[in-house]
């Protein structure tokens, strides 16, 4: 701060003189100088105008803050209201200068000389700009423009015009702010570029610039890089109010320097489109001891749609000892969805445990088995206090699911809830490691990789009727507490589970939560499992002996029973099945054909659109390829009996194409069905024939009313109709050359 007496009317006089002698610059320079002398001197009462104020980012011009600015306490927070105060009130000396000289433009949108030299002001509305003035660096002496209300569609490089100090183009057109347009204006204290079409910024813009405050309210700004929040120096404020901000991203992976002091600043983020508040740790901020540099800084986010799901637990947790503390207004940011929850306050689920309300519902979406419900749900984590786990709990009831999903929703643990549902078999999923919580009707089969990765199980429980056989020994590497979560285990005790005896020893009664223990069922009430299975007698008797060998055959002819009962349902599938083994080509003979090389194609002539193909496509393919083609509406003479003729040439055909459709097995359609009798027939007696069957209509083997053509789709070679005309055509060359 300059200090000492006022300036003679003398001095002052040769003072003048010597500036009409210098150069412009110069002359800008030497008017700073003087001007802040004469501040000095001007002094009502005891309320001068300002001290002079350091930024600590400012190189050339001088500034002044108000002396009601001046903290009467001590400490950080005192130094923290001064800095900001000074920041957003300060002024330069040519603010102090009541007659700037006034530049004007032309109507072909030049600035006109007016003989300025000195602090110049260049505004101008009327007629509308369409562009920047081309000579403003003309003009040096230029340190304040408003050029608001006008059509300008970009920012120049104002290099040119260091001692600029204030920019207004507020209500223009401007699509995109660029680092070389202000990047080298080190005098730059307020820019206003509110109301116009901003839809992009640079990445790093913000930081490059040296300004105090930046206005780009009401603008189309969709994205912000994290650098443009986090700047690394002292400002006023940055209002990005009412624009589109949806995301806040970190291009050049940015991170916190603990070591260096942010200084102060407010950043106004309301009325945009944030639907989640940001990964802190994806944006460079990996701990709270990260945000201590920024102490001083504020960010109002009030007015934005934020969705209180479970994509907000962690974000919100991780600021929770500063929200416990610290009551301020722009931290009471409300939700906006879902329903349920509109309106409250995000700091309100951190009170008590109301943080498991945050929940994403996945129901009804491809993520979720069907007839199931999906909860993703977060808690605090048991290791860290300031961390949250997000936990999906599936519950189906009454559904009929009978294996484990394949797909489910991201998360930490995974809960299963399975009442009514008849999982059979536990197969290995990729996200069995994450499986916690197994809630079961019946105890499963479990796959063996399943089992190697059940290791997070911390609960599996089942209903008194499934506990009544006990647990498999293949379960011994979890801990029994893990069966003891809701009740009793109760279960019929034999000399099967008398491994038991060891495991339980592990139990201790500190260990399981609610002291629930492993129960034997007797004849009048129950008793501990390791009492009873110690005193069990498991010697055999004769007499059991004779009844456990009867019971054996008695169950062994009732599985032969059903094996040929089942074998019988299916023989057409086990005769196609023996033909293609060694023993069935050894057991016929091999039939000498007329026509080795013929294909019979037999289909519902009714169908236009099978009709189209094979004349088409099929035949051409066919022939291109060295086979002759059969079609019996085509081929076979008129006035011949069609059965006989047709009977006698599938008899002399090696390859047979049959194209399945509604109609062709219709009982009213004889020519068909006669075909495929002698096709079946034909196939079944000679090894070296080969058919393929094309599903035109998709069917099933269920809606298919004969027992060999059921068997052929179960057990033959069979391509869709959907599959396409390259996939069939590849498998009738690779079934017909191979043969």
């Amino acid at each position: 701060m300059y200090t000492g007496t006022c300036i003679h009317v003398s001095r002052f006089c040769s003072y003048c003189k010597l500036l009409l002698n210098m150069e412009i610059n110069i002359f800008l320079k030497a008017s700073v100088l003087f001007l802040s002398l004469l501040r000095q001197c001007v002094v009502l009462g005891n309320n001068p105008l300002g001290e002079e104020w350091m930024l600590r980012h400012w190189h050339d011009l001088p500034w002044y803050c108000p002396g009601r600015c001046n903290s009467t306490g001590t400490g950080d927070l005192n130094k923290y209201s001064e800095e900001l105060c000074c920041n957003c009130k300060s002024k330069s000396a040519f603010d102090f200068d009541n007659n700037p000289c006034e530049a004007n433009i032309s109507s072909l949108g030049e600035i006109v000389d007016g003989g300025c030299k000195g602090n110049t002001v260049l505004e101008h509305t009327v007629p509308k700009l369409y562009k920047f003035p081309d000579n403003a660096c003309a003009f040096p002496g230029i340190t304040k423009i408003v050029l608001s209300g006008n059509l300008i569609l970009d920012i120049p490089n104002l290099a040119c015009l260091s001692n600029l100090t204030y920019l207004n183009l507020s209500r223009n057109k401007i699509t995109t702010l660029r680092q070389a347009s202000l990047v080298n204006n080190t005098n730059l204290r307020i820019v206003d570029l509110s109301s116009n079409s901003i839809t992009h910024i640079e990445t790093g813009v913000l930081e490059s610039l040296s300004f105090l405050t930046m206005n780009l309210r009401n603008n189309s700004i969709s994205t912000l890089d994290v650098t443009d929040l986090m700047i690394s120096r002292s400002f006023c404020q940055i209002d990005i109010s009412y624009n589109r901000v949806e995301s806040i991203v970190n291009s050049n992976n940015w991170t916190v320097d603990n070591k260096n002091n942010y200084g102060t600043g407010f950043y106004n983020g309301t009325y945009n489109q944030m639907k989640y508040l940001p990964d802190w740790n994806k944006i460079g901020v990996p701990n709270l001891t990260s945000l201590n540099a920024m102490i001083y800084r504020g960010y109002d986010i009030r007015h934005n749609p934020i969705y209180c799901d479970c994509n907000l637990a962690q974000p919100l947790v991780f600021f929770r000892p500063i929200l416990v503390i610290i009551d301020r207004d722009f931290f009471y940011v409300r939700c906006n969805g879902p329903k349920a929850l509109t309106g409250q306050k995000l700091r309100s689920f951190l009170e008590g445990n109301r943080i498991t309300q945050l929940v994403c519902n996945y129901t009804g979406v491809a993520l979720c088995p069907s007839q199931c419900t999906c909860v993703k749900e977060p808690r605090y984590s048991k290791r860290n206090v300031f961390q949250v786990i997000l936990v999906t709990i599936i519950t189906c009831n009454n559904s009929s699911l009978y294996r484990l999903p394949h797909i489910l929703p991201e998360s930490d643990e995974i809960e299963f809830c399975f009442n009514g549902s008849g999982i059979k078999e536990l197969t290995n999923e990729h996200y069995l490691a994450r499986v916690t919580v197994l809630k079961l009707v019946s105890m499963p089969r479990f796959d063996k990789m399943a089992l190697e990765n059940l290791k997070s199980l911390k609960e599996l429980s089942l209903p008194l009727q499934a506990q009544l056989n006990g647990i498999p020994k293949k379960l011994s590497f979890l801990h029994p507490c893990v069966f003891l979560q809701e009740d009793n285990f109760v279960m019929n005790c034999t000399c099967s589970l008398k491994w038991m005896i060891e495991w339980l020893s592990l139990v201790v009664s500190s260990e399981c939560q609610r002291n629930f223990e492993f129960k034997c069922l007797t004849k009048n009430n129950t008793e501990p499992a390791r009492t009873y299975l110690q005193n069990i007698d498991c010697n055999v008797h004769t007499s059991d002996s004779i009844y456990l060998t009867l019971t054996s055959m008695c169950l062994a002819l009732l599985v032969l029973l059903l094996f040929l009962t089942a074998a019988w349902k299916r023989k057409c599938e086990i005769r196609l099945l023996i033909r293609e083994t060694k023993l069935g080509k050894l057991l016929r003979s091999r039939v000498t054909l007329d026509q080795d090389r013929v294909v019979f194609i037999s289909f519902d002539g009714s169908n236009h659109c099978i009709h189209s193909f094979i004349f088409e496509k099929l035949e051409p393919f066919l022939v291109t390829n060295g086979f002759h083609v059969f079609i019996p509406p085509r081929d076979l003479a008129v006035g011949s009996v069609r059965s006989e003729e047709a009977a006698w040439q599938i008899s002399v055909s090696r390859y047979y194409i049959t194209f399945l459709s509604l109609g062709y097995l219709d009982e009213d359609v004889f020519e068909t069905r006669s075909e495929w009798r002698c096709i079946w027939n034909g196939y079944l007696s000679d090894n070296r024939k080969e058919l393929l069957v094309l599903n035109y209509d998709l069917l099933k083997p269920s809606d298919v009313p004969c027992s060999k053509m059921r068997a052929v789709l179960r057990a033959g070679n069979v391509v869709d109709f959907d599959a396409g005309e390259n996939t069939i055509l590849s498998k009738i060359v690779k079934l017909f050359h191979t043969s």
